[in-house]
């Protein structure tokens, strides 16, 4: 098994046993957007830009852009980011692109 099977064999483990989202623990990123109206980021590392439109997220080899209007971050915890406002788009891309 390579490496990175064994990884989220291990963390899909631990997401059961310890009734969690297995991205909970991998170092693995994850966008959840609830009706148009929150954003829930977790594998984050940083914030790189902050606006009312777009907020741009570092999670090491991705780069994380949520859209919208009234955007707003109602919470910066450990890996996780949670954005509120009209979110009308998310992308991902290669971080350095």
């Amino acid at each position: 098994m390579r490496k990175s099977r064994l990884k989220d064999a291990i963390a899909s483990f631990a997401g059961d046993l310890f009734e969690a989202p297995s991205d909970d623990f991998s170092s693995g990123w994850s966008v959840t957007v609830t009706d148009g109206a929150e954003a829930y980021v977790r594998g984050c590392l940083g914030i790189l830009s902050y606006g009312e439109d777009e907020i741009a997220i570092d999670a090491g080899d991705v780069l994380i852009r949520v859209g919208g209007s009234g955007l707003d971050i109602v919470r910066y915890a450990e890996r996780e980011i949670v954005v509120r406002g009209r979110v009308a788009s998310f992308s991902a891309e290669a971080a350095g692109c």
